[in-house]
């Protein structure tokens, strides 16, 4: 498991460990589209809550695994991108390029969490590890298809 946090790094060291990271236990799945969804939701977590983040990556048999913490109980809201310059992006970018994305509230905040599974995943991919969904997590309705192995 890797895990950095904003009090030790900033986004293009997280960036960095993460590159390594994919690069060393997860060859099969498209390492740019890791990274651009890493870069969307730790920016969200600095732009819109304050500042602090966590991202947790785990490489699981069938499964990556990226988790972005933050201290914010404010719910992701997507919007329409806007072309002037504002924003509206980074959450329909990084629904696509990941094969789900998940809100979790907690009490302290939120954890944001992006899934890639392998092509050749079982139907029921073993869970984030210490992952305990909260029973109002909000499940945003996107789930792409497999990545290939």
């Amino acid at each position: 498991m890797f895990v950095v946090d904003s009090t030790r790094a900033d986004v293009s060291e997280a960036r960095r460990a993460a590159r390594a990271y994919v690069k060393r236990h997860c060859p099969w799945v498209r390492e740019d589209d890791v990274l651009l969804v890493i870069s969307e939701l730790v920016g969200n977590a600095v732009r819109h809550t304050g500042g602090f983040w966590r991202l947790s990556l785990q490489a699981r048999p069938y499964a990556l695994v990226a988790r972005v913490d933050d201290h914010s109980t404010r719910m992701p809201a997507p919007r329409v991108p806007d072309v002037t310059g504002s924003g509206g992006y980074g959450w329909h970018i990084a629904r696509s390029l990941c094969g789900q994305l998940t809100v979790l509230p907690r009490s302290d905040g939120k954890t944001v969490e992006a899934r890639w599974n392998r092509a050749d995943a079982p139907a029921d991919p073993v869970p984030f590890e210490g992952a305990v969904p909260a029973p109002d997590a909000t499940r945003f309705a996107h789930t792409a298809g497999r990545v290939a192995a």
